[in-house]
């Protein structure tokens, strides 16, 4: 926990588990957690200022994405979208009978309107219109705690299971690469330029996977 801490910390701001930080600017980033949430401001210097918690933006949000300024998140039967002047949750539980402990990462895929939320228990990632609050689930991959990352500069999508590296097909949510990623796989990212991914695992392990010739992961 090296580093600088905001520079109006307050004791009541600490008091909560915190969960992402979406970033959307170089000065701008929304600090997510289960009973409040931040716009953190970071001037020319690198100190960051926290200010008042964003009104009834709370709960246990994953990494978001971001499109034409806006912050997407998940949570357990609701998407929500941020802009530094207002926010809103809409109620997105999914198809009848597709009970779900909690929504996990958010997708932003580029030139549509929809927004997709991998989930933490049923491998699957739902779709979630914006202007009619409609959902559909895509069944994707067994296994608990689906997260998402990417896209690659190819389309495919990152992801982990608790066990597995996945590479998906955002076309038809296919899975068309795994390898055994770690013991309780808990983290994941990709590069965009040359599509490694890393994953680290409840072990304390750091896993770089690079793309050989065929494009597949080693």
């Amino acid at each position: 926990n090296d580093g600088v801490r905001p520079v109006d910390l307050r004791p009541e701001v600490v008091s909560t588990r915190y969960f992402s930080v979406t970033p959307l600017s170089a000065s701008l980033q929304l600090l997510a957690g289960e009973r409040m949430a931040f716009w953190v401001h970071r001037d020319e210097r690198g100190a960051a200022t926290l200010g008042s918690p964003v009104p009834g933006l709370m709960g246990n949000f994953w990494e978001g994405c971001v499109r034409e300024g806006t912050v997407w998140l998940g949570k357990r039967g609701f998407v929500c979208d941020a802009r530094e002047a207002a926010s809103k949750c809409v109620e997105a539980p999914g198809p009848e009978g597709s009970t779900e402990l909690d929504y996990v990462d958010v997708y932003c895929p580029p030139g549509a309107s929809a927004v997709f939320v991998s989930q933490l228990l049923r491998g699957g990632v739902l779709e979630f219109d914006p202007a009619t609050s409609a959902t559909t689930l895509h069944e994707v991959v067994p296994g608990l705690n689906l997260q998402l990352a990417g896209p690659r500069a190819d389309g495919l999508l990152v992801g982990i299971t608790t066990t597995r590296l996945v590479v998906i097909d955002p076309r038809t949510w296919k899975v068309v690469e795994e390898r055994y990623a770690g013991l309780v796989a808990m983290g994941v990212d990709v590069c965009p330029a040359d599509g490694a991914a890393l994953v680290t695992d409840f072990a304390g392990r750091v896993r770089l996977f690079e793309r050989g010739a065929d494009g597949a992961y080693r």
